[in-house]
């Protein structure tokens, strides 16, 4: 029995250790420079919106394994899938949603400072078969993307960022509402800022966390 528990357990850990090293890879910041998308979405009204995202960006966040900005899942949970990737180095992801149990289907290449990441915009199982969304039956997102390291102003937010770490309560706070009414009520708010994440904490329409995310 224990030469066969053996196996799996360092068959766990070498899956484990490819995540880890795929992941660190992935990290960072990213700019969206091409988008494609499938027959059925392009005749869609959403088309325009989603071309609007060019030159935007996308982080992805290692640590936590969040992908922050993607077109059409502003948040969401990345989960490799453990079939490992094949020949021509494409790998299955899932973009799970951090709400509910369901994930859109993806899959990616990794080659530099580019990265090919295609996905469904209805949760399921069903993974792209490849990257060539225009023979699609289901409705695909193609996203080219270029990693961004010494973008003007990336250091400079970076450093406000970890200037911004720690607990911070607010003392005063002015908003309207929609009706244009001055509001300054601040009390009992916590603003805890870790890596890229702040928490809000107070009681929001029976919500007692908001959690919001910053680009590095």
């Amino acid at each position: 029995m224990t030469h066969l528990i053996l196996p799996a357990a360092m068959i766990v850990s070498v899956l484990s250790a490819r995540d880890a090293a795929l992941l660190t890879k992935l990290h960072g910041v990213w700019r969206i420079e091409g988008l494609a998308l499938s027959p059925g979405l392009e005749a869609a009204p959403l088309a325009r919106s989603l071309r609007e995202r060019l030159g935007e960006y996308v982080v992805w966040d290692a640590e936590r394994k969040l992908l922050v900005g993607l077109p059409r899942c502003p948040v969401t949970k990345t989960v490799l899938r453990p079939e490992g990737e094949n020949s021509a180095g494409v790998i299955k992801l899932e973009l799970r949603n951090l709400k509910y149990n369901s994930f859109r289907p993806a899959i990616l290449v990794l080659k530099g400072t580019r990265l090919l990441l295609c996905y469904g915009c209805n949760s399921g199982q069903e993974f792209p078969a490849d990257f060539d969304v225009q023979r699609a039956a289901q409705p695909l997102i193609l996203l080219t993307l270029r990693r961004i390291d010494n973008h003007p102003g990336l250091e400079a937010s970076r450093q406000l960022v970890a200037r911004m770490q720690g607990k911070w309560r607010v003392t005063h706070m002015i908003s309207t509402n929609d009706r244009g009414e001055v509001n300054s009520e601040a009390q009992g708010i916590v603003l805890t800022v870790a890596g890229n994440v702040i928490v809000i904490q107070r009681e929001f329409a029976g919500h007692k966390k908001l959690t919001l995310f910053l680009l590095p």
